[in-house]
Order: C-alpha cells, then sequence, then structure tokens
C-alpha cells in the first residue's frame, strides 16, 4: 500500500504542481501582455502566456503593425495549438497556416530583451516590432516550397518602447498539432542565464547517461556469463537518444539536421526503447517475466522501425499512436512483472519499481506539455536519470554481492587447497579399495607407443577372476576381452580399429564410430561354460579435447540373461494359458483330436501324390480351413494365423491354372501347423495339468454306444417292474454319458456368431433354435461344429447384410439365424436358415457358365442352378478373407455330412421367383439314428423297484 500511494502522489505531483506554481504568473488579456510591474530581477523570466490574436488563413507582413483590419477578431491561448478547441469548443484543422500577435507592455527603461523560442510546428516565422528576427523551416501558404523544422532557439533584440510587439507566422502541413509552445521572454541577461543552467543540466543529464552506457557495457565486457550489464546500456543508449532529440538538445550537437531525420530519429529511439528496458528486466526477474513479451516487443519495435525506414514522415506520426498505446500497456506489465518478483522476495525489486514509476510519471508530464495542457520545461531527462540512478544501484549491488560471494568462494577454495593433498590422497585409497571389492571388471586402455595399446596398472581385482587370468598390466587388450569370446575376426577387426583411432586422439574420432563397438559378448570358459559379458566404453578425455585413456567395464549378466530368457518364455506361456483356459478340458482335447486328425490326413495325401491334383487340394484345404474355424471360434489367435497362411498356400493351388505343387514345402507347413497344436497341448497337459486321467476307464466308444442301442431293441413288456426299471436306469446313465443335450451343443456352436459379426463389423445376429429335445453322441458335436463353422460363416460374410442395408430394407438392424431340429423316419433332420438377402441365382448361373458346368443356351430350373453351392470351388463372393469367400464351404459341409451316411439339401422357399433377383432359401440336413438318442431318456427318472 505504500508503494501504491507513493505513485499516486508522484503522478499528481506532475500534472498539478507545476501548474500550481505557475497560478501567479501574469496572463495576457485580448492579446496584451502587462509585464510593466513584474520584478524580473527576482522571479526571473516569464512564459507568455495566455491569450494571443489569432488570424486563421493569414500571414503577418513587415508593413502590418498588428492583424489587418479586415481579419475577424479571434484569440487563442498560448501555449498550446489550434487543433485544440477553446472555451467555445471552436478549433481549426491541422493543415494550413495562420499568425499570431501579441503586445507586451514592458517597463520603458529596460532596451535589452530576449525570447526563448521553442519549436514551432513545424514552421514559423518570428517578428519583433515588425522586424523579422528568426524562422524555422518554410513558412508558405500552400504545400508547394514548404519545408518544416523543429530547432529551438533564443532570440536576443533591443526596444526603447514601452510596448512590444510579437508576431508570428506558423504554417503546417505534415504534422497533426499545429501552433507553438512555450515562449520564455524576459532581460537578456536572465533569459541567457536560464537557457545555459538548462543546457548544463541537459548536457550533465546526458553526459551521465553516455557514462553509465559505456561503464556498463565494459562490466559486459569483463564478465559476459551477465547480460543484465548489456541490456541496461542498451536501455540507457536507446532512452538518450530519445532524451536527446525530444529536448532539442540535438540542435546544440547538429545544428543542422534534417527534419526528416530527426524525426525518424526520435520515433526509432522511442520505439527500440521498450524491448530493450523489457529485456533488461527479464534479465534481472526471469523467473517473474515471461519471454513471449519480450518477443513480442522486439517484433512490434522491429515493425515499427521498419515502418520509419521506409515511408515519410506523414506516415511517421500513425505508427506513433500505436506505440503510445502500446506504451500504456507496457508500463502496466513491467510494473507487474517487478510487483511479483517483490512478492517473491527478489532484491532490490521494490527499488526498481519506484525509478520506473518516476521516469513514466516525467514522461506523463512530458506529453502532457507536448500537447500543449501544462506550461512547463522538459523534466523527462531528469525522471530517466533518476531512473537510470536506480537501475544502476540494482547492479552495483548485485555485482557487489557477486563479489561477495566470489570472495567466500575464494575462502573456500583456498581452504580446499589447504587439504587438496590429503584429500587426493584418500580419494586414492577409496578408488582402490574400490577396485579390490567390486565385482566388476574394470580397466583403462592406454597407448604405450604408436602402435600398441596396453592395460593399465589400475584395474578390478575381480577382472582377472572373469577371465581367469593374473597379473594383466600391460597385456595387449584385445587378447584380454576377445580370446575366447564368441565374436567374428570382422568383429574383432573393427573394435582394435576404433580403439586405435580413438585413444590419443581428438574425442569426435570415438564418438564417430562408438557405436560399432560390442556392448555385449559370450565368453567361453573352461569345461564348456559360457557367461554374457555387458561393456561399457567410455573415453577420459584430456584438456586438449583428446582421448587421453579408454575406460573399460566389463559385468558378468550370464545370470541376469537367463533370468531374461525364463521370464520371456513364460510370458509366452502365459499367453497360450490365457487363451487355454477360456475352453473346457473336454473342449479341448476334442479339438486337439480332431486337428491331428485332419493334418494326418493332408500328411498322407502330400506324401501319397508327386504332383497337383485338384481334388486332394480340395481336401486339404477343407481340413486346414476346418482346423481354422474352430481355432477361431475357441479364439486361439496365435494358433490362427499361421493356419491361415498355410490354408492360402493351397488356395493358390486351387486357382492357378499350372502346377506349383512343392512336396517338401507342404509337408514343412504341415509340420508349422503341428508344432504349434503341439505347443498349444503342452501348455494344456504340463502348466495347466488338465491332461490327467487316473479316475477314468477308457472303454471302446463305439462298443458301448451299439450296446446302449440293443437295449432299446428289447421288448420290455413282459419283464417285471423291477428289471424293467433296471433296465432302464441303465439305459439312461450311459446315456447321459455318451450323449448331450443338443440345445447346449448348439448353443455352444453358434455363439461364435458374436465374434464373427464383430470381425465383419456388423451387428450381432439373434439365433433362435427350435429343439423338441435330443440327446447328441461326441461324433454329432464333432460333424456339426466342422459344418456349422461353414455355414454361419457363409451366413454372416453372404447373407445378412449390414445394419444400415437392413434398415434401408425395412429389416431390424441385426440378423437372425434360425435352427430347428425334428426327427423323420428314424433320421435326425436339422433346418437353418438365416434372414438375409437370400441366395442370387443370377450370379450364380453366370458363375457355373463360367466354370464350364451349365451352358448359356440351356434353361436351367431355379433347383438346379442352387444346387451349384455345393461345387467345389464356385462362389459368388468378390472377394477373398480369412473367413469366407473360396467357393469351398458348402462342398465341405456336403463333404463331412455324406461320410457319416447323411444328406444334405437346398430348398428354395419361391421356386418360381424370377432368377434375376435374390431368392430366399433354407437347408435341410439329415442324419443317421447313431447321431442321436431323444432326451427323455436322459432326463426320466426310473421308479424304483418295489421290493
Amino acid at each position: 500500500m505504500g508503494l501504491a500511494r507513493l505513485m499516486f502522489h508522484l503522478v499528481l505531483f506532475s500534472s498539478t504542481c507545476a501548474p500550481l506554481l505557475a497560478a501567479n504568473d501574469p496572463l495576457a488579456d485580448k492579446g496584451t501582455l502587462d509585464l510593466r510591474h513584474w520584478p524580473f530581477a527576482e522571479q526571473g523570466a516569464i512564459t507568455l502566456r495566455g491569450e494571443w490574436n489569432f488570424s486563421w488563413q493569414h500571414l503577418f507582413q513587415p508593413n502590418d503593425l498588428t492583424l489587418p483590419q479586415t481579419a475577424p477578431e479571434e484569440f487563442r491561448f498560448v501555449p498550446g495549438f489550434w487543433t485544440q478547441p477553446d472555451p467555445q469548443g471552436k478549433f481549426f484543422p491541422a493543415y494550413g497556416y495562420a499568425s499570431y500577435h501579441l503586445r507586451v507592455l514592458v517597463p520603458a527603461a529596460q532596451e535589452k530583451w530576449a525570447l526563448d523560442v521553442s519549436p514551432f510546428f513545424t514552421a514559423g516565422e518570428l517578428y519583433i516590432n515588425g522586424k523579422k528576427l528568426w524562422s524555422s523551416g518554410k513558412v508558405t501558404q500552400n504545400r508547394q516550397g514548404f519545408a518544416h523544422s523543429m530547432e529551438p532557439t533564443i532570440v536576443f533584440f533591443e526596444s526603447d518602447q514601452s510596448a512590444i510587439d510579437i508576431n508570428i507566422n506558423i504554417a503546417n502541413y505534415v504534422h497533426p498539432k499545429s501552433g507553438f509552445g512555450r515562449i520564455l521572454f524576459g532581460p537578456a541577461k536572465v533569459v541567457a542565464i536560464e537557457k545555459e543552467t538548462r543546457t548544463a543540466t541537459y548536457t550533465f543529464v546526458m553526459g551521465m547517461i553516455a557514462i553509465m552506457c559505456a561503464y556498463h557495457i565494459g562490466l559486459y565486457l569483463l564478465r559476459r556469463g551477465d547480460r543484465s550489464p548489456l541490456y541496461f546500456s542498451m536501455s540507457c543508449m536507446a532512452n538518450g537518444v530519445w532524451t536527446l532529440i525530444a529536448t532539442g538538445f540535438i540542435y546544440n550537437l547538429f545544428p543542422n539536421i534534417d527534419s526528416e531525420l530527426y524525426w525518424k530519429i526520435f520515433y526509432a529511439s522511442w520505439f527500440m526503447g521498450y524491448p530493450a528496458f523489457a529485456i533488461f528486466v527479464k534479465s534481472l526477474f526471469p523467473k517473474e517475466f515471461s519471454s513471449r513479451f519480450v518477443q513480442f516487443c522486439f517484433a512490434l519495435s522491429g515493425l515499427g522501425t521498419v515502418w520509419l525506414a521506409f515511408t515519410t514522415f506523414e506516415y511517421n506520426e500513425k505508427a506513433a499512436i500505436v506505440f503510445q498505446v502500446f506504451g500504456l500497456f507496457h508500463f502496466a506489465y513491467m510494473f507487474y512483472a517487478i510487483w511479483r518478483a517483490h512478492r517473491a522476495g527478489r532484491s532490490h525489486a521494490r527499488l526498481l519499481m519506484v525509478g520506473m514509476t518516476i521516469y513514466f510519471c516525467a514522461i506523463c508530464h512530458d506529453v502532457l506539455a507536448s500537447e500543449g495542457l501544462l506550461d512547463h520545461q522538459m523534466i523527462s531527462p531528469f525522471g530517466l536519470g533518476i531512473y537510470f540512478g536506480f537501475q544502476s544501484y540494482l547492479l552495483a549491488a548485485r555485482f557487489s554481492k557477486a563479489f561477495v560471494d566470489l570472495g567466500v568462494k575464494e575462502a573456500e577454495i583456498t581452504e580446499l587447497n589447504a587439504g587438496l593433498e590429503q584429500k587426493v590422497e584418500e580419494k586414492t585409497r577409496d578408488i582402490r579399495s574400490i577396485l579390490q571389492s567390486i565385482q566388476q571388471g574394470i580397466f583403462m586402455i592406454r597407448r604405450v607407443d604408436q602402435t600398441q595399446l596396453a592395460i593399465h596398472s589400475d584395474y578390478s581385482r575381480y577382472l582377472e577372476t572373469m577371465v581367469e587370468r593374473g597379473d594383466l598390466s600391460g597385456r595387449d587388450p584385445m587378447d584380454l576381452i576377445f580370446q575366447h569370446a564368441d565374436v567374428t575376426a570382422e568383429q574383432k577387426s573393427m573394435t582394435h580399429s576404433i580403439l586405435d583411432s580413438s585413444v590419443g586422439e581428438p574425442a569426435i574420432a570415438f564418438e564417430m564410430n562408438s557405436t560399432h563397438l560390442p556392448t555385449e559378448i559370450v565368453y567361453s570358459r573352461p569345461h564348456n561354460q559360457k557367461a554374457t559379458w555387458e561393456l561399457d566404453w567410455t573415453p577420459i578425455v584430456a584438456k586438449d579435447d583428446s582421448i587421453e585413456k579408454m575406460l573399460v567395464s566389463m559385468r558378468d549378466v550370464t545370470t541376469v540373461r537367463k533370468l531374461q530368457t525364463e521370464a520371456l518364455e513364460q510370458q509366452k506361456d502365459l499367453e497360450y494359458i490365457s487363451e487355454i483356459v477360456n475352453v473346457t478340458a473336454e473342449q479341448f482335447e476334442k479339438f486337439i483330436i480332431m486337428s491331428r486328425s485332419f493334418l494326418e490326413e493332408n500328411r498322407r495325401l502330400i506324401e501319397a501324390n508327386q504332383q497337383a491334383d485338384k481334388e486332394v487340394v480340395k481336401i486339404l484345404f477343407i481340413n486346414m480351413h476346418t482346423i481354422k474355424g474352430n481355432a477361431r471360434g475357441y479364439k486361439f489367435r496365435k494358433m490362427t494365423g499361421l493356419i491361415h497362411d498355410v490354408e492360402h498356400v493351397y488356395a493358390n493351388l486351387l486357382n492357378q491354372s499350372e502346377s506349383h505343387w512343392n512336396q517338401t514345402e507342404l509337408l514343412r507347413d504341415i509340420k508349422k501347423v503341428e508344432d504349434i497344436i503341439n505347443k498349444y497341448h503342452s501348455i494344456n497337459s504340463v502348466k495347466l495339468g488338465r491332461a490327467s486321467r487316473e479316475n477314468e476307464v477308457i472303454l471302446e466308444r463305439q462298443v458301448v454306444a451299439d450296446q446302449i442301442n440293443s437295449l432299446s431293441l428289447l421288448d420290455l413288456s413282459g419283464l417285471s417292474h423291477k428289471d424293467k426299471a433296471i433296465i432302464e436306469m441303465t439305459k439312461a446313465t450311459f446315456s447321459k454319458v455318451f450323449y448331450s443335450q443338443s440345445i447346449d451343443v448348439f448353443e455352444s456352436i453358434l455363439s461364435e456368431s458374436e465374434r464373427l459379426a464383430r470381425d465383419l463389423k456388423k451387428d450381432t445376429p439373434t439365433v433362435v433354435i427350435d429343439d423338441p429335445g435330443f440327446g447328441l453322441s461326441l461324433e454329432a458335436q464333432d460333424v456339426l461344429r466342422n459344418i456349422f463353422t461353414h455355414i454361419v460363416r457363409n451366413s454372416l460374410d453372404h447373407g445378412i447384410e449390414t445394419a444400415q442395408e437392413r434398415i434401408e430394407k425395412g429389416k431390424k438392424p441385426s440378423g437372425k439365424l434360425h435352427l430347428k431340429l425334428d426327427e423323420r423316419d428314424h433320421m435326425m433332420v436339422i433346418t437353418y436358415r438365416d434372414d438375409g438377402r437370400g441366395l442370387n441365382l443370377h450370379q450364380l448361373r453366370q458363375a457355373g457358365i463360367k466354370r464350364g458346368i451349365l451352358e448359356s443356351s440351356r434353361l436351367y430350373t431355379a433347383q438346379t442352378i442352387a444346387d451349384l453351392i455345393f461345387v467345389a470351388g464356385l462362389s459368388t463372393s468378390s472377394q477373398l478373407s480369412d473367413i469366407s469367400g473360396r467357393g469351398i464351404g458348402m462342398d465341405a459341409v456336403q463333404r463331412y455330412i455324406r461320410n457319416v451316411g447323411g444328406d444334405i439339401h437346398l430348398c428354395l422357399i419361391d421356386p418360381s421367383q424370377e432368377q434375376g433377383v435374390y431368392t430366399d432359401f433354407y437347408l435341410e440336413m439329415k442324419f443317421p439314428g447313431h447321431f442321436y438318442s431323444r432326451l427323455e431318456l436322459l432326463l426320466s427318472k426310473p421308479e424304483p423297484a418295489s421290493a
């Protein structure tokens, strides 16, 4: 609060204090200023303030005593500009010309007078008693021939009259302000003394700024690690040049300076003062000051300077408006950042805030004075001097602290040097102790001569244990590392070349080749023991940036690598286990048996055929496709990818016109699939322990099944109730063992549809099973799983549409699979259909014609065309995938069913439907009686026999 109060009083003083001091000065009234009783000796010179006669668009001529009688009487307040409104709100445009007149009444006894004239905006002429005494620039009545200047001056003249007529002509065509500022009037000696005093003051301030700038540049050159003195000197330079121009002091140094150059230097120094001050404060308080703000200041000031370089004065002033607004924002942010530094406890932050505030208030005062709102001298040089004084003190304090810290460090260094030898000895003893006990092979490689490298005498004793040799000092390092190592001659030669070209040479040579050095080797010990060593190569660099020695550390990581290998194997086993545990032991065992039987059949077919045979290849593909389908159903991902690659080989053999049958490679593929199946089986048996059969009695399945079926042929009507119950109970017990409920079997088989639909990016279909109740044998379960693997995939891939297509057809987004079981003529009948798009008989007919099965000139019934789906290799799909599309599925289904004594038919729902559109159909499959049993046998509970 104290700092904020101080800032408030400073601003208040700059805007109110000086006007109060000048409140008793006499003012001109209606163009006349009475100074006959003004005590010049005591009060000094006086500013010609008040109402001057003003004539717009008129220039005073030497023969005029006052303003022309034809001009209307007008008065303007001076100091000020005619662009400012008077009390009645009247003002004139900036561009034009006008004349001022003031009659000053003075004591008649005084004869030598002087006028201290501030710059005219932007060209003017001064007349005293009708005589032209001075001009600035060139005054014209139009733009042509006009020249502007900002040179101030002192005009001395003599007058023995009691009234002095002062006439001033002003012309302006380039600046937004027009008129003139402060004019000091008084006896010649008084005005001269005040001018000399002001000049001396400005000279002192500018000299102080120049000295501070040079001094801090010298500090930076002596200590370049700290850039704050450099940034401070930049700030001094920019603000000093600006002050030199703003006060008009530059005309004392360069009286003939061009007006355009005057303004460009003025604005350029102003613009560049912002980033100079910002980067200085950033260097003092980096944590509280944003780097982006500094970058923004440099970017904006750079753009402004470029604008100045390529535009004329009229446009320079437009850029000044932007920087006036930015100046307020700049000061606000600077004050905020320094306030944060003060809150964070940064030293001397408050002092910098006070200095910056004083300078800001001085600038505000000078802006008000330049606008004609205040009748004062420029005080920004004094504010700048105070501000730079605070900054210099701050930097001096920082340097003083640095010297104090340096003294402390020197004392500490002296203390350290006093016991350096003792400490070196202690450190050496510690290092040798470490080398004696550390469990690593550490040694250094040094250069003996131009061609020879050797091991340094200081090395860890564990190194002798690792290489099983003693007294290693002076030995060849290549012999030490690589004599019994499992590396090639090329690797050994490259390592020697890198070391030879690095030790004693610049460090860059090692950096360029270090990646070729071995980082791990396998070392052969006696008795065929292998050890794995990990090597690190570290150069020891001398002061001249050359490698003095090469430090090598060797670690025995044999146990670590073994554990890593075991961990990797265990990780792989866990991945297998995560897939296997989701399948019951019984299901997994069935899958393994089925897969091995298919693989064995494929192996026999490959070994029996030296050349390709389409029928053989078809069977190979069907068997492998079935294994893959079941593996996908059980989510055996590691297995599925490999089997798919082998299946792809068979597909290529089917589609290629020329034979590419390679018996060796085909058998190798069988071995790959067999190996991964055995891997799964080994994990299941060994890791999961699911292969135990201690509590099982092994019986021939078919023998038991035949015996169960024979029980159904018995006539039980003549038996007693007790005997009948025993036979029924025996039949039911064995049925439960060898038969499973059909509803459970099909729910398990059709559950794969959810994953298949997800793979095909379709909605999960609804599965409806109409099951009156059957018991299915294990053989039936295996066959049904194989055939429905193909049927369900074809339905989801080709039959059921995507959700969008179904919605457009007025269907539900998800498809529907319907399965119905029935018994007919002692056979189990399964009817299957989906609610997809149906069968495209037109495409199927074209495919049959293309294969040469049908003749294009003949007409065929819809049923004849539909039955083509059972032809091997014939498909209407335009894309192949790892799910379906090769024309093998329905052929495989028919083959499986007929091999077990059943049959399959495709039934069209509307055979008369036009063949150019999709036709609905269903599949009817029949299976022999030994496949199933009526469910009531499994569920019935025979009544207990009576006594």
